[in-house]
């Protein structure tokens, strides 16, 4: 693509446009260090990734992962010096944060998953994490695999990767980005919590087009959600499950729906609100809305698969499944 890089990025009124990679990061590859290398008196500088105001990141192209941004955290591993006296060593301390304050990631497309931006960890010694704090991530496509508009995940045993959708600076958008999987944003493994903006709109829907989650689909036994404000509405998953949001295989603490959150006017085959299977769900808060969303076959609002439901004071109204609930 455009620019790979290791240590920290900062990006203010740029635009990339127009790339391609054979493998991945269409516009942007980064990654730490971990090849076999001596590198004399090597001190690693945490690295962040902020993606300012002005910054466009646009019709960029990658084979595999990442058409926009692609970001790799691995273990950081230094070979011994010939002649130096140092010995081969792992650094055991690194932070890799990824800030969208502003930016627009649009019409990238990835061969594989993460159209707008893939972002995996692949140790548990580094700490990541990603604020998609107010922007427009819109109308990227992952073809064959899973998030359409964001991919986030971690491979790290008994770990899950922080990512935190909206902030009080500014509304981040999500809209109209396709994929197999989680046409929205798929994470694998997540800490995640929505504090607000709009994922999907009235006629920019985003689409799992032939799977799950077509707003949000999140996986994984270390898994948490929590959807405190914001609308996710308008998203389809039209042969598959979970149209707003599609959860499996959470920890014990679950989903919760509470707040000002609202999911509306989602459509699906099953759970068009949203999909639980596995893992509790709580919806709580009078300002709470779970309304208009539409299911072909069954759980027009909510569809609880496989796991346990409590509902406290929150709206449930004007939804329709053809035949059950």
């Amino acid at each position: 693509g455009a620019i790979l890089g290791m240590g920290s990025l900062s990006m203010t009124n740029c635009t990339i446009n127009n790339n391609s990679a054979t493998d991945s990061g269409g516009g942007i590859a980064y990654g730490t260090y971990s090849s076999n290398t001596y590198i004399s008196n090597y001190s690693p500088n945490d690295g962040t990734i902020t993606l300012d105001a002005n910054t466009k990141i646009q019709n960029n192209t990658a084979g595999n992962n990442g058409g926009g941004l692609y970001v790799e955290v691995t273990p950081i591993h230094i070979a011994a010096g010939s002649g130096s006296g140092q010995s081969a060593y792992d650094v055991q301390s690194y932070t890799v944060n990824l800030n969208v304050n502003g930016a627009t990631v649009s019409g990238n497309t990835a061969g594989k998953s993460g159209g707008g931006i893939f972002m995996t960890r692949n140790t548990k010694l580094y700490t990541t994490n990603i604020n998609l704090n107010y922007g427009t991530i819109e109308n990227n496509t992952a073809t064959s695999n899973y998030g359409g508009g964001v991919y986030a995940s971690t491979t790290a045993s008994s770990d899950a990767i922080p990512v935190t959708i909206g902030s009080t600076s500014g509304t981040m958008t999500i809209r109209k980005n396709k994929a197999t999987y989680g046409g929205g944003v798929f994470i694998s493994q997540g800490n995640v919590t929505i504090k607000g903006g709009q994922i999907g709109e009235s006629g920019k829907a985003n689409e799992a087009t032939t799977g799950h989650g077509g707003g949000i689909y999140i996986t994984g036994a270390n898994s948490q959600v929590s959807v405190e404000g914001g609308n996710v509405a308008y998203n389809t998953a039209t042969n598959g499950n979970g149209g707003g949001i599609y959860v499996a295989n959470s920890n014990s603490t679950g989903t919760t729906i509470k707040s000002s959150a609202h999911v509306n006017n989602n459509s699906a085959r099953n759970g068009a609100g949203a999909f639980i299977n596995g893992g509790k769900l709580t919806i709580d808060g009078s300002s709470v809305q779970v309304n208009n969303n539409t299911a072909s076959t069954s759980g027009g609002g909510v569809y609880v698969n496989s796991g346990a439901l409590s509902v406290t004071s929150a709206t449930i109204a004007s939804n329709t499944a053809a035949p059950h609930g």
